[in-house]
């Protein structure tokens, strides 16, 4: 199993470069039940024709769908390495699910912000330079808040503008 190639498509002898069906084949990682993937051969037969001066690689319905989730697939996995990466960096943070389920219970954005960040409505207010009556009233939803001590208290709390509208 040494000469395997996880998530790759390689071409074996016969390329097709002769007109003859090219034989290809590569290893993919295949999720299981547990968390060590499992790996299986992917092996298919691909047909090149020209038309017009351009060469086309013809292939069964079946492996150009497997293709097309192994492409997919990879893509969610960059994607997944980015928002990791960006994690480690502290570019962002995940939300966690107190925040996100007071949030849809109703409850004010700056108060379970604030709250979260362990801020008393005065240190937000010191911190965002919004006055404390200010913050008290959106907390209990008698304000909303202009765009501008919106922005303000984003930034103490650091969040984006969008988790507090």
């Amino acid at each position: 199993m040494g000469d395997e190639i996880p998530l790759a498509v390689v071409s074996l002898p016969g390329d097709g470069s002769d007109g003859e069906p090219a034989l290809v084949a590569g290893w993919r990682e295949d999720p299981g039940e547990s968390r060590r993937p499992q790996k299986r051969n992917i092996l298919m037969r691909i047909e090149k024709i020209t038309r017009e001066g351009k060469e086309f690689a013809v292939l069964p319905m079946e492996d150009l769908h497997r293709l097309m989730e192994d492409a997919k697939m990879l893509a969610d996995v960059k994607a997944y390495d980015v928002a990791k990466a960006r994690l480690e960096r502290g570019e962002d943070e995940l939300i966690p699910l107190e925040v996100t389920e007071r949030r849809l219970a109703g409850e004010s954005a700056v108060k379970v912000w604030r709250e979260y960040r362990g801020l008393t409505q005065e240190r937000l207010a010191k911190a965002s330079k919004v006055s404390r009556a200010m913050v008290a009233a959106i907390e209990a939803g008698h304000k909303k808040g202009g765009i501008g001590t919106l922005k303000k208290l984003a930034v103490a709390l650091k969040v984006d503008l969008e988790n507090l509208a």
